[in-house]
């Protein structure tokens, strides 16, 4: 390079005299602190300068607010970002991590077996302090002399045989039970896979397959499926005319056929919110659900499937059929403050539902009151509640008789 026409480029250490003006030996940097070649382009040597003082001046500034963000402000925040819960808000929390049934059915489960040894040994048994030996010892016997209580009158809907023994489901839901309650008051027992248990539950095997080699174990009995005939009649009768209860019916029907709702839970944590309108790509309306809901086999949490997103409730042609429609009437006709789909009927609307804008209250109805089920259950209280008038005046009657 020193034959070139530029000279040479040789400018001594850059390092050593930059160093030299960051700790102040070098007052600045300039022109004159460098001997250069008189055949040497000052321009662009000042330009090469000019970028790498650029350089320098973002790195510090790109440093200083690296600096500026991992410091931790030692002053509070007036806007929080994340939740601030109590201890009670946490309890509650963790109550919602089981459904009421499944308390219920927890409950269940460890009466019977402290009943079971309550009445074979004289006490029950302290879950907290019990040793895991000691306890696969009991379940070993309770297994297998577990039995229900009120045997004549289940001798009525079975025979005597099946009536004396458990259903092998049942006896599955005892030891999940029993397992619940193992895990809520914080033992870290599992005594269905742990090896501490495995005696207790090979007997459990034992007792189940006995039951079926001796025809002991009746079959499970499944709900019947709705004939033809009967699917008419109910379409017939939610078609039949525009009021306040059979609007009501006609969605629920609905949406249990559309978007294939297992268990009550489903109905009851709909709110006039929960749906969005939507057209697809042939123009043609249809409904979905705007937010996720727990159903009998899909509680939500870690272990928990994800329910079918996709699921959609298409209008048809016909407005009396269309069950688009029929939602739209419903939202339409609800209390604007109302927090649930279902609500209770207004009775002035009842009667004359052509005068009045508004069929339903903020009341919100009950579980068990939607569905055929509720339907059916109503019916028969009604009719008892009849009965028992129609007693009431015959025995009056024959009390005025001589």
């Amino acid at each position: 390079m020193a034959d070139s026409k530029y000279g040479s480029f040789d400018l001594g250490n850059f390092e050593s005299i930059f160093e030299e003006q960051s700790t102040g030996n070098v007052a600045t940097l300039s022109m004159d602190n460098i001997d250069f070649p008189d055949d040497l382009d000052l321009e662009e040597i000042e330009s090469l300068l000019d970028i790498r003082a650029s350089t320098r001046s973002t790195n510090t500034s790109a440093n200083h607010e690296m600096k500026s963000a991992m410091q931790v402000d030692d002053k509070p925040s007036q806007i929080h970002r994340f939740k601030r819960l109590s201890n009670n808000d946490l309890l509650r929390m963790d109550d919602h991590r089981q459904a009421t049934s499944t308390k219920r059915n927890t409950k269940w489960g460890v009466k019977l077996f402290q009943d079971w040894s309550f009445e074979r040994e004289g006490r029950t048994v302290g879950f907290s302090t019990i040793t895991p030996e000691e306890l696969n010892t009991k379940f070993r016997v309770f297994y297998t002399e577990a039995q229900p209580k009120n045997q004549e009158t289940r001798c009525q809907n079975m025979p005597a045989a099946h009536a004396a023994e458990y259903h092998k489901n049942t006896l599955k839901n005892v030891r999940s039970a029993l397992k619940r309650h193992l895990n809520d008051i914080g033992r870290d027992i599992d005594i269905v896979r742990d090896k501490q248990f495995k005696s207790a539950n090979d007997m459990l095997d034992a007792k189940l397959k006995h039951n079926v080699q001796h025809g002991l174990s009746r079959p499970t009995q499944h709900k019947s499926i709705i004939e033809t005939i009967d699917l008419m009649k109910i379409s017939t009768y939610l078609h039949s005319a525009s009021n306040p209860v059979i609007l009501r019916y006609k969605v629920w029907y609905d949406l249990a056929m559309h978007f294939v709702s297992r268990g009550l839970e489903f109905h009851q944590q709909l709110t006039p919110t929960s749906f969005e309108f939507a057209v697809d790509d042939s123009n043609v309306e249809y409904v979905t659900l705007s937010h996720e809901t727990k159903q009998k086999t899909i509680q939500g949490g870690l272990s928990s499937d994800e329910a079918l997103s996709d699921k959609r409730m298409y209008a048809t042609n016909g407005i009396n059929q269309c069950p688009v429609h029929a939602l739209r009437q419903l939202l339409d006709r609800s209390d604007p403050n109302a927090g649930s789909l279902f609500s209770h009927c207004n009775k002035d609307a009842l009667c004359s539902p052509d005068t009045h804008n508004i069929w339903y209250t903020v009341t919100p109805v009950k579980k068990y009151c939607l569905g055929v089920r509720g339907f059916i259950q109503r019916k028969k209280r009604r009719i008892a509640k009849e009965e028992k008038k129609e007693d009431g005046k015959a025995i009056y009657v024959s009390a005025e008789c001589p």
